[in-house]
C-alpha cells in the first residue's frame, strides 16, 4: 500500500461551507490548522473536513452538495477528468487520483454486462461519513449527466454502507433507481454503455497538460507527507494478521530503523505510539461496523489472543467492543454557526 500524500482541499468543498454560512476560517482554527491554503498533512486534512461536515447540521448537505456541478471551482484534477474523451475515462482518471484529494479509494470494474463504482472512504466518524459517501456518489452521477450531456442518466441501483437518512426519499428521487441503505458497501452499479458518453468538455489537446500538471502535484504532495502520516499508511496497510516490526516498515519507507526512530522522535511521536494509534483506528471502525466478531479483529490487528485486545480496547474506549458496538459512537464536534440554507 503506498503512502498517503499531502492533501488540498476541495475548493467546491470550502466553498459549499461558505454557502452553508460557516465560518471557514474559524473551522481550520477549531481543527488546529493555520491555513488551508497549499498541501496539508493527512490528518490535518480528516480533522478539519470532519469538523467541517459535522458542522454543517444537515443530513442532506452531502446530497446537495453532490448535485451542484462548479466546473470554475474544480481543481487540476477536476480539469483533467473534464478534458477526458468519455465518462468512463474521467471516471478512471478520478479514480487514479482521488487519493491526492480526499485519502479516499475510488474503484472502477467493468464486465460486459454492468460496470460498478465502488468509493471506499477514509475512516470517519459519523454523521460526517454519511454526507461525504452521498456527496461523492451524488457527484458521480451528477458529472455523467451534465458533462456527458445526459439528463436522463440514472444507474441501475445504488448502494451505501450507512442506514437510511431521514432524506431518503430525497436520494431516490436524485438517484432514480433502486437504493440499498446498511448494504456493506458504497457503490454505483452503471450500465457498461453509460461510459461511453462523450464528454462535452472533451479536449484531446489540453488533457495531457492537465494530467502532466496532476501527476506533479501528487509527487510534490507524496514528497511532502510528513513521516508518521507515511508510517500510519504503512501500518495500516500491513495489519492483516501480524504485526509488522519497525524493520520492515523503514524498509518499505527506504529508511534505516534508526533514522526512521530518531526522524519519528523529531516529530514528536515513536513508532509504538503509531502503532498503538493505528491500532486503536482499525479497531474502532471495524468494531462499528459490526462485520466481525472480536476474535476476528483481535486476530487481524495482530493481537496474540482475543483477551489482549479485550484489555486494549477497553484502554482506548473505557468498554467492551460489544458495548461500543451497541451504544454507536458519538461525533463530539463544536456547531461554530450556520445561516439557515434552502435545500437546493
Amino acid at each position: 500500500m503506498s503512502e498517503p500524500p499531502a492533501r488540498r482541499l476541495p475548493r467546491l468543498l470550502l466553498a459549499a461551507l461558505r454557502d452553508e454560512g460557516l465560518d471557514v476560517d474559524a473551522l481550520a482554527r477549531a481543527a488546529g490548522l493555520a491555513s488551508l491554503e497549499g498541501f496539508l498533512a493527512p490528518d490535518a486534512a480528516d480533522r478539519f473536513f470532519a469538523l467541517a461536515l459535522a458542522s454543517v447540521g444537515d443530513p442532506a448537505f452531502g446530497l446537495r452538495l453532490g448535485a451542484s456541478l462548479r466546473p470554475e471551482l474544480f481543481d487540476v484534477i477536476g480539469f483533467a477528468a473534464m478534458s477526458r474523451r468519455t465518462y468512463g475515462e474521467a471516471l478512471a482518471l478520478l479514480a487514479r487520483y482521488k487519493r491526492m484529494v480526499t485519502g479516499d479509494r475510488l474503484e472502477l470494474a467493468r464486465t460486459p454486462t454492468e460496470a460498478r463504482l465502488r468509493f471506499r472512504a477514509a475512516p470517519l466518524a459519523p454523521p460526517a461519513l454519511a454526507i461525504k459517501i452521498e456527496a461523492e456518489l451524488a457527484f458521480l452521477v451528477t458529472f455523467g449527466r451534465r458533462l456527458g450531456a445526459a439528463p436522463a442518466l440514472a444507474p441501475r441501483r445504488v448502494s451505501f454502507e450507512h442506514e437510511a437518512p431521514p432524506h431518503a426519499a430525497a436520494c431516490e428521487a436524485f438517484f432514480r433507481c433502486p437504493l440499498a441503505f446498511a448494504a456493506g458497501r458504497n457503490e454505483l452499479v452503471l450500465a457498461p454503455a453509460d461510459l461511453d458518453l462523450p464528454l462535452v468538455s472533451g479536449n484531446a489537446e489540453l488533457a495531457p497538460f492537465f494530467e502532466d500538471r496532476a501527476d506533479g502535484l501528487l509527487a510534490e504532495a507524496d514528497a511532502s507527507a510528513p513521516l508518521e502520516a507515511r508510517v500510519r499508511a504503512a501500518l495500516a496497510g500491513a495489519l492483516r494478521g501480524d504485526l509488522p516490526p519497525l524493520e520492515d516498515v523503514a524498509q518499505k519507507l527506504a529508511l534505516s530503523p534508526r533514522t526512521l526512530q530518531r526522524r519519528l522522535h523529531a516529530e514528536g511521536t515513536s513508532y509504538q505510539r503509531l502503532v498503538d494509534e493505528v491500532r486503536e483506528g482499525l479497531a474502532r471502525r471495524h468494531v462499528r461496523e459490526g462485520r466481525l466478531g472480536a476474535t476476528e479483529i483481535a486476530f487481524l490487528l495482530g493481537f496474540t489472543n482475543p483477551n489482549s485486545f479485550y484489555r486494549a480496547f477497553r484502554r482506548w474506549t473505557g468498554t467492551t467492543p460489544e458495548a461500543f458496538r451497541a451504544r454507536g459512537e458519538r461525533a463530539a464536534t463544536p456547531r461554530l454557526g450556520r445561516a439557515g440554507a434552502a435545500p437546493a
